[in-house]
């Protein structure tokens, strides 16, 4: 469980992530709305932004009690779109 707490795709799960929230945020800083219902009836940034490193601490950590770390690349791919979706969105409101 170590290996996949320090591996490079965990790392890269959590800077995706970090992404994520960073750009959800700033889109409802400029009147965008949430689209996950999970965090749209979160109300704050600040509690959004809580539930969604648990959440992401829990997904690391049940991979590697369960050793299917490799999950972790297509989880990778996913929010990677997630994050290319929310810059192409910020990008097309500033145009």
């Amino acid at each position: 469980m170590r290996a996949i707490m320090t591996s490079r795709p965990t790392l890269l799960f959590i800077i995706l992530n970090v992404a994520d929230i960073s750009l959800t945020t700033r889109a409802l800083s400029l009147g965008g709305r949430e689209l996950n219902l999970v965090y749209s009836t979160a109300g704050s940034p600040l509690l959004m932004t809580t539930i969604k490193m648990l959440l992401v601490g829990f997904v690391v950590v049940a991979l590697g009690v369960f050793r299917r770390s490799r999950l972790l690349n297509w989880l990778n791919i996913g929010m990677a779109l997630v994050v290319g979706w929310g810059i192409f969105a910020l990008l097309s409101w500033s145009i």
